[in-house]
């Protein structure tokens, strides 16, 4: 719930302050949609990474602790090529 509350506050503010006619809005807020939803998946992600670290933060050794930081590496990544 938060995060849809965050969201809307966020297209709310962007709608005030980028004036578009009808076609760019169009145009402009099926993007923005894309955008946010793959950017949910990546921050999903990113939380199940730092989930499963403290989940098993007592019992992992150092090889074992590179597959999180690896898999935050990939996940900023995909973050980054958004």
């Amino acid at each position: 719930m938060l995060r849809t509350d965050l969201q809307s506050t966020q297209k709310q503010i962007i709608a005030a302050n980028i004036p578009l006619t009808d076609v760019e809005a169009q145009k402009f807020w099926l993007l923005y949609e894309q955008y946010t939803a793959v950017k949910a998946r990546v921050n999903d992600d990113e939380l199940s990474i730092i989930k499963d670290y403290a989940a098993n933060l007592g019992t992992l050794t150092d090889n074992q602790a590179q597959t999180p930081v690896s898999r935050w590496a990939e996940a900023d990544q995909s973050g980054y090529q958004l």
